[in-house]
């Protein structure tokens, strides 16, 4: 399955495997900030508890672990997002933990503690996750990759194609989330996290939550207009410059296209 994604990350791969629960998590690699292995993947907690896979980049990182160190003793062992990110959600939580990141990601997060599998995706969906259910005659299998390729290269995939989401495909010309081509097969909803365990993969039903609403923003935003352009004019500057100062922080060149 890692292999199929090499395109996407070409600089290192690896996999961790819990034979105890039957977990795998698998990753490639393209190192864009700590480009040491002290920001390799999958990454371990420091408590030992949380094993992730990342794809993308938080780029409030650093303010994030500002923020950490002013209430625990953090010993850092490199300096990649990847790292904050998961030491972050070791103090405060999944949840709480997104709702404070800026940034494109997608991930998987394993919880060796509540034996527990968390999928999540930021606020737009900039970074693709697909998941889906695999029959393998008594036993359903729970798969998940940036790619559809990657789920097609587990062994035993044969989900046949939805004829619903290629009806929705020929009238939109794209097919929406929750849905894929494949029967069983979805993809994370922007601004959601899905939790997987043993008995929801077993029933189908994994849970799906929200943690960021794009309704809920624009409602807040109408009950506060800005009544002079002048005062929107600068504020979009701001905004805009804080946005692309963020995401020149890098390790490796950086481009921009406008």
């Amino acid at each position: 399955m890692t292999r199929s994604l090499r395109h996407r990350g070409p600089d290192a791969g690896a996999c961790f495997i819990d034979d105890n629960v039957g977990v795998a998590l698998g990753h490639r690699r393209l190192a864009v900030v700590e480009l040491s292995e002290r920001g390799a993947q999958p990454m371990s907690s420091a408590n030992g508890r949380f094993v992730i896979v990342f794809n993308g980049e938080i780029y409030n990182h650093q303010d994030m672990r500002r923020e950490l160190e002013s209430s625990i003793a953090v010993d850092w062992r490199g300096a990649s997002d990847t790292e904050t990110l998961i030491e972050c959600i070791s103090a405060w939580g999944v949840i709480a933990t997104l709702r404070k990141s800026v940034g494109m990601f997608a991930f998987a997060l394993w919880d060796r503690q509540e034996r527990r599998l968390t999928l999540g995706r930021d606020r737009f969906g900039e970074k693709p996750l697909y998941y889906g259910y695999v029959d393998r005659g008594d036993t359903i299998a729970m798969v998940f990759g940036s790619e559809l390729k990657a789920l097609r290269a587990f062994e035993g995939f044969d989900n046949a194609v939805d004829r619903s989401s290629l009806a929705l495909f020929l009238r939109y010309s794209y097919i929406p989330a929750p849905w894929s081509i494949y029967k069983d097969v979805f993809k994370i909803e922007p601004g959601t996290i899905l939790e997987v365990t043993n008995e929801n993969v077993r029933s189908r039903d994994c849970k799906s939550i929200a943690y960021w609403s794009y309704d809920e923003v624009v409602a807040a935003g109408l009950k506060c207009p800005v009544e002079n352009v002048g005062t929107a004019v600068d504020q979009l500057e701001r905004i805009l410059s804080d946005a692309v100062s963020l995401q020149l922080i890098a390790d490796v060149p950086v481009g921009a296209f406008l």
